[in-house]
């Protein structure tokens, strides 16, 4: 009896990514640094006189998905567009890559364990647009660290994380949009 709930439940899933795959564009993205320029005054050795100032410029990567006091604005994607760097959209036959189908085999209390690091330096991200091309969804990825964000309607069940993070890395590679 709960295996014709599984399989009901797969056919499901089988069936909305399908839908999702015919209706939606997947984009892939780079992450630009943001860089700025900060100035520190100099003083002379025994700290009493300034005596000029250096000019030093930073660069860091950080998110781009702007948030409201609540935390993420879930209903409305926004993203800081100045630090999209380049972009290519996913071809159609490349969907599986990214997206993926449960397996039968796997319960709702299954647990997977990833290790992750603290750095949290995004480059690459995915864009989901619908079927008018408006922009419904952003998630963000650190390879560094195996983390992500998102913002917006990502459909988190089909994206392929966690251990299988990888298998987007490979194709940011394959789509030569990589950023190390």
């Amino acid at each position: 009896m709960e295996l014709a709930h599984s399989t009901s439940n797969n056919d499901s899933l089988k069936s909305e990514m399908k839908d999702f795959m015919d209706n939606n564009i997947v984009e892939l993205i780079t992450i630009l640094p943001k860089c700025y320029t900060r100035g520190y005054p100099i003083f002379s050795e025994d700290g009493t006189e300034r005596i000029g100032r250096e000019t030093v410029e930073n660069c860091d990567y950080e998110s781009i998905i702007i948030k409201n006091e609540e935390g993420f604005k879930n209903d409305i994607v926004t993203i800081k567009t100045k630090y999209v760097g380049q972009k290519a959209k996913l071809k159609k036959s490349d969907y599986k890559k990214v997206l993926k189908i449960p397996d039968n085999k796997l319960s709702e209390t299954s647990e997977t364990i990833i290790v992750v690091a603290d750095c949290y330096i995004p480059r690459h991200g995915l864009n989901f647009y619908d079927s008018s091309q408006r922009l419904t969804g952003f998630l963000e990825i650190c390879f560094e660290c195996n983390r992500y964000e998102i913002s917006g309607n990502v459909p988190l069940e089909m994206i392929v994380l966690g251990e299988d993070l990888s298998s987007i890395k490979k194709v940011f590679e394959e789509y030569n949009l990589l950023v190390k």
